[in-house]
């Protein structure tokens, strides 16, 4: 198969950027041993669960329609689709949530820097907001 389509139903969640904090101690940071505040970062608990929830369909679609993870040296296009109920995020987090979510799968691809190929488009489903995606093999390196 040399291409992989599949929907992640439901709203779909942007990739949300780490946040840092500095751990604090009767009102003041702890400082390191290099001098500098020690720091917790987490990340968006939302944002997270909806990785997993692509992640776990990208598993469930390679698995079903006979998807062959390529080797290192083959060239990918992805096209991402995203419908939400409104018109609200940036295009480009979205994206980045699908193929970050899509290495995490491990039998997607490699290393999502072998997409060589990007389309991605963004519009309004008030009654069924989702994410699709398709995964082709372009050829060779």
């Amino acid at each position: 198969m040399t291409t992989l389509r599949f929907v992640v139903p439901g709203a779909p969640v942007p990739q949300a950027r780490h946040r840092s904090v500095a751990l604090m101690r009767n009102g003041a940071p702890v400082i390191g041993k290099g001098g500098r505040p020690i720091t917790h970062e987490y990340g968006d608990p939302r944002s997270k669960a909806y990785e997993a929830k692509v992640r776990d369909t990208a598993l469930y679609a390679a698995r079903t329609q006979s998807w062959k993870m390529p080797d290192a040296k083959v060239r990918l296009g992805v096209v991402v689709r995203v419908w939400r109920e409104r018109r609200a995020g940036d295009l480009d987090n979205f994206v980045k949530q699908a193929l970050d979510a899509m290495t995490k799968a491990g039998n997607v691809w490699v290393d999502d820097r072998y997409v060589v190929a990007l389309s991605a488009g963004m519009g309004v489903d008030k009654a069924r907001p989702r994410m699709e995606i398709e995964v082709s093999i372009l050829g060779g390196a």
